[in-house]
C-alpha cells in the first residue's frame, strides 16, 4: 500500500444517469500528498459541505482503479479503499451525490473485486477535448479555482429551502447575473424577513428599492462595469417598522414561481390550497387563490407540462 495519495476534491458538476453514470465535470481542487493513514469518512464528507457548499452527502463515490465508480459508506470503506491502493493507483477522484439530487445506483467499494457487468464510468467535461489538451487534465493547484470555487459557492447558497434561510442577508458588493437574479433576490429577502418593499427605480442599468413604510432600509444594484454583471453598489438594511407585509408586493409571481418549482417536480400533486398554507406557515404570507394558481400553471409550464 503506498503511503500518500492525492484527493481530487471534484464539485460544480452535475450527474448524468443514463444511458450510462457521467459525472459532466466543471471544477475540482488537489490535496497533494496525503497521508493514506489519515483517510476519514467523516472528514472527506465534511470538506465538501464546508468548503465547497454542498447541503450534505446523501452519497460519496470514489473511481477505482479501473474507472468505475464506487460507493464510500462509512469508516469500513474507507479501510477497503485503503487496501487497494498502490503506486498504479494513488490519485483519488472523490465525487458527491448533494442532498435532493437523484440517488447514483453504484456499487460499495467493499465490492470493488466482485464482477460488476456496466461498462467504465468517464468523468466528462464541459468542452471538447484533443490531443493537445490532454496534459491540461492533470490535477489543477488548489489556488488555481479560487475564484470559480467562490462563484459556485454563491451559488449552492442562494438555493432554496422550505424556509428560505439562506436569503435572510443582503450584503453590500453582492453580485448578479442579470436584473432578474437580483430581483428575485431581494424578493426572497422581503418575504422572509416579512418586510415591505417599493420599487424606487428600475431601468436596464439599475434597480433601487425602498421601505414602503419609510425605514432606512435602501438597496441600490446597478452594473458593474469592471465585471459582468451586477452589483449591490449601496445598502443599508436597517428596518425599524416591524414584520408588515402579511400581504407582499415582492411574493411575485415569478419569484413564489421559483420558489415552488422543485417542490412541484417532487410533488406533481401538490395543490393550490397547499402551496398557499405552505406560504402563510412559513412566512405569515397571505396570497390569493387566485394569484396561486397563476403561479403553479407557471410552474407546470416551466417543468414541462
Amino acid at each position: 500500500m503506498t503511503e500518500k495519495v492525492d484527493l481530487v476534491f471534484n464539485y460544480g458538476g452535475k450527474w448524468v444517469l443514463s444511458p450510462q453514470v457521467v459525472y459532466i465535470k466543471k471544477l475540482d481542487e488537489t490535496w497533494h500528498g496525503y497521508d493514506v493513514d489519515l483517510l476519514s469518512y467523516i472528514d472527506i464528507c465534511s470538506e465538501f459541505i464546508e468548503k465547497y457548499g454542498f447541503r450534505a452527502v446523501k452519497q460519496l463515490l470514489v473511481t477505482g482503479p479501473t474507472g468505475r465508480y464506487y460507493l464510500l459508506e462509512d469508516d469500513s470503506s474507507i479501510r477497503t479503499l485503503q487496501s487497494v491502493l498502490s503506486s498504479q493507483f494513488s490519485i483519488l477522484q472523490l465525487f458527491v451525490v448533494d442532498e435532493g439530487e437523484a440517488t447514483v445506483v453504484i456499487p460499495n467499494i467493499c465490492d470493488l473485486n466482485k464482477p460488476y457487468p456496466a461498462v467504465p464510468v468517464e468523468v466528462a467535461t464541459d468542452c471538447e477535448s484533443n490531443e493537445e489538451d490532454e496534459d491540461q487534465n492533470e490535477p489543477i493547484p488548489s489556488d488555481y479555482n479560487s475564484d470559480e470555487l467562490e462563484v459556485f459557492r454563491k451559488e449552492k447558497n442562494r438555493e432554496i429551502s422550505d424556509k428560505l434561510d439562506r436569503f435572510l442577508e443582503l450584503e453590500k458588493g453582492m453580485c448578479f447575473k442579470d436584473l432578474k437574479e437580483a430581483k428575485r433576490i431581494v424578493s426572497f429577502y422581503s418575504i422572509v424577513r416579512k418586510v415591505a418593499l417599493k420599487v424606487e427605480k428600475s431601468d436596464s442599468t439599475r434597480l433601487r428599492y425602498l421601505c414602503d413604510i419609510g425605514c432606512p432600509f435602501e438597496y441600490l444594484i446597478s452594473e458593474d462595469r469592471k465585471n459582468q454583471g451586477f452589483k449591490i453598489k449601496t445598502l443599508n438594511t436597517k428596518h425599524s417598522c416591524g414584520e408588515n407585509a402579511f400581504k407582499n408586493r415582492r411574493a411575485t409571481q415569478l419569484a413564489l414561481a421559483h420558489y415552488f418549482k422543485k417542490k412541484l417536480q417532487n410533488n406533481p400533486k401538490y395543490s393550490v390550497n397547499d402551496m398557499r398554507q405552505d406560504l402563510d406557515d412559513n412566512f405569515n404570507l397571505n396570497v390569493s387563490y387566485s394569484k396561486m394558481k397563476r403561479v403553479k400553471r407557471h410552474c407546470v409550464r416551466e417543468i414541462g407540462g
